[in-house]
């Protein structure tokens, strides 16, 4: 699993510009990147406002049709020929949690699952509550493959050195004997 994550999006689909500002700073041909994406939610806020269960069911459906319709647009965005990499994923983030209960639990009246089929799209949908979480199993998940890749040039350092000392002992052993 730490593998199948290598290269990540943050799409921060957000209403909130100025949270992109707030992000640590990606590192140039790191494993994140950020890109702040505009999400409008006049849907969610409709069905906030609404009046009637009629209104609500229709907005929520409008609200659901909006997030599938943002997971398309980002699974089709083209990140990797922008940076040169190739990502595995994007990061879409819902600034509110209610807004994606609710398209959650419009998908199910529909009998969608909304986080499956983003997942099968490469795009992985975060809240606050677990977006913190995601990043920090993912710096866990770098920092275990850094490591492995010391070890890997450690072992392959050794390897040359003994590889040496094989090569030096045949040869003073040849020299010896004659």
């Amino acid at each position: 699993y730490a593998r199948m994550m290598k290269r990540t999006i943050l799409a921060l689909c957000t209403t909130l510009p100025a949270l992109a500002t707030e992000l640590p700073p990606a590192i140039p041909d790191g494993p994140v990147t950020y890109d702040a994406v505009s999400y409008q939610t006049p849907a969610y806020d409709s069905y906030m406002h609404a009046a009637t269960d009629e209104e609500r069911r229709t907005f929520a459906k409008q609200h659901l049709d909006s997030v599938y319709n943002h997971v398309r647009q980002l699974a089709d965005r083209d990140y990797a020929s922008r940076n040169k990499l190739s990502y595995d994923f994007v990061i879409m983030f819902i600034p509110i949690e209610s807004m994606f209960l609710l398209a959650l639990d419009e998908a199910r009246t529909q009998g969608r699952n909304l986080w499956n089929e983003a997942y099968e799209r490469r795009v992985i949908i975060m809240t606050p509550t677990n977006l913190v979480l995601a990043v920090r199993l993912l710096q866990d998940m770098w920092r275990q493959q850094r490591l492995e890749a010391n070890i890997r040039a450690i072992k392959d350092e050794y390897q040359e050195q003994i590889n040496f000392l094989k090569d030096e002992l045949k040869a003073w052993r040849t020299l010896h004997q004659k």
